[in-house]
């Protein structure tokens, strides 16, 4: 333990701090995790927008001083295409559907209308 302490101020690290911790938030575009640091620190400290993919990079902020917190920009994870009831639905689509790609770069809204009606069924409905 000392020498990881002596090794860290060696480093220009300074003391090991053991008592802070910092919590991160991850998710999807456009969820809230900048508005959620925002209403924490209980005033605007970082920009949010209805746009997805607004944070473009890590940003902390010490909440307390054995208290960081982390934003971070939204992550999409890659989907290579579903079935979805016997039909093949591309990556895109599946993105449009769950609100992860921004409206105003649509191109065509019919595999997004179309997955949504095969995954709801609507003619059983």
């Amino acid at each position: 333990e000392e020498a990881e302490e002596t090794a860290a101020v060696a480093a220009g690290g300074g003391a090991c701090e053991r008592d802070t911790v910092t919590v991160g938030f991850v998710g999807h575009p456009n969820v809230g995790k900048t508005s959620l640091l925002n209403a924490l620190v209980g005033r605007k400290v970082a920009s949010v927008s209805r746009t997805p993919g607004h944070t473009k990079h890590l940003q902390t902020w010490e909440l307390t001083p054995r208290l960081t917190i982390c934003d971070s920009p939204g992550l999409v994870f890659p989907v290579a295409g579903v079935r979805v009831h016997g039909v093949d639905a591309s990556a895109r689509a599946v993105y449009e559907c769950c609100g992860l790609f921004p409206i105003a770069q649509v191109r065509e809204a019919l595999s997004a209308v179309r997955l949504l009606w095969h995954a709801l069924d609507l003619p059983r409905m």
